[in-house]
């Protein structure tokens, strides 16, 4: 499949669905995998980014939580923290510093620029350790930093 075959694919998902999710995996396994949402922007929403778990959990922790979105049952802003998404567990929302990204979200700019779309703001969506303390916070369990990228400015 070339890219405008590709591209036409995500059209037609968003087209259906109200939005796409993209997954983006290191095949040597060095680099955490990562997934995020294409097409939130048409209806007002910003786009969201989750890396470090594995895709049968990611595509649908994104996909949950557009619906919440949507439903206006969340609001997503920076900092923002949620018990509704991860049973058991808060996640938080970071506004991505698109200084810090580049092939991380390749297709979104990609797809903004082919449908003359300003580049929404993107939300990472932060997961915590076994203890529900995110990596900002004291005790973050050290192992699970390289999961989880830091894409968001850590200036408070």
């Amino acid at each position: 499949m070339d890219s405008n075959d590709y591209l036409l694919k995500i059209d037609r998902l968003i087209a259906s669905h109200g939005h796409a999710v993209q997954g983006v995996f290191d095949p040597d396994g060095k680099k955490a995998a990562y997934g995020y949402t294409i097409g939130n922007v048409l209806q007002g929403l910003p786009e969201l980014l989750v890396s470090g778990l594995p895709p049968d959990i990611m595509m649908p922790i994104l996909n949950d939580t557009v619906a919440l979105m949507r439903a206006g049952t969340l609001k997503v802003t920076d900092h923002a923290r949620t018990s509704d998404i991860a049973q058991g567990y808060d996640t938080a929302f970071r506004l991505v510093d698109l200084s810090r990204v580049d092939d991380e979200i390749n297709l979104l700019k990609v797809w903004c620029r082919l449908h003359e779309i300003e580049l929404p703001p993107v939300y990472q969506l932060v997961w915590p350790d076994a203890q529900n303390r995110f990596p900002w916070e004291p005790g973050f369990t050290e192992k699970m930093r390289a999961m989880q990228p830091v894409l968001y400015s850590t200036v408070h």
